[in-house]
């Protein structure tokens, strides 16, 4: 029948790894909520298992962080081990967890992935503002709001800062703040934030202050 692989995958799972047989499944139960094929399921059950180890979360939220990314993202389950890693990764250099960094997704990932945005500088700009002492929800609103501004008002910003934003610095929104952070060190630090929060209101210029001027 279609769900024996899924099965055989939990009970594999539950006798070679530190988690039961019914956490596994409950594992598989969150992927099918999240809607979720039987295959992709099964294809994704070792990365939420590795990212729960590796983040020490239980698995229902790295289940849940997971499904989300990629589906959010639009990758495959072929995927899941390599967002996991990622996410892994990500939260051991910044100064959060994988809840802030999932509560931080939730919030700016939509944004990031309509402007076709790579996970790598989604996570490299959440990474740096948990330094910068944004992290969780504040970090990803302040993100998703500092990005629509900034790609709902180019011209604005490129008749302020005197640059070129093109739609590629959106797609690769390092490239974009590199515009910005040379285009703002001729300014005292004041006048940057003022400029910043002017272009992308207070919340949303915290998020580029906390990236450009960190």
């Amino acid at each position: 029948k279609e769900v024996a692989p899924l099965e055989a995958r939990i009970r594999e799972l539950g006798k070679s790894t530190s988690f039961s047989s019914t956490e596994v499944a409950k594992a598989a139960s969150n992927f099918a909520q999240a809607g979720f094929s039987i295959k992709e399921t099964t294809d994704s059950l070792q990365a939420a298992l590795d990212l729960s180890r590796g983040s020490l979360v239980d698995l229902s939220t790295s289940t849940s962080i997971l499904a989300n990314a990629l589906r959010t993202f639009q990758q495959p389950t072929s995927k899941a081990a390599e967002f996991a890693s990622k996410f892994t990764a990500a939260a051991r250099l910044g100064t959060l967890d994988l809840v802030d960094l999932g509560q931080s997704l939730t919030y700016a990932s939509g944004t990031f992935a309509t402007l076709g945005v790579d996970i790598d500088y989604v996570l490299g700009l959440i990474t740096n503002l948990s330094t910068a002492g944004l992290k969780g929800s504040l970090a990803g609103t302040s993100l998703n709001t500092a990005f629509l501004n900034l790609a709902g008002s180019a011209e604005k910003v490129n008749e302020a800062l005197g640059i070129d934003l093109l739609e590629a610095d959106f797609n690769n929104p390092i490239q974009g703040l590199v515009k910005i952070q040379k285009a703002l060190d001729g300014l005292s630090k004041g006048e940057q934030i003022k400029v910043i929060q002017d272009l992308g209101n207070i919340r949303g210029g915290s998020a580029v202050v906390g990236t450009c001027l960190s």
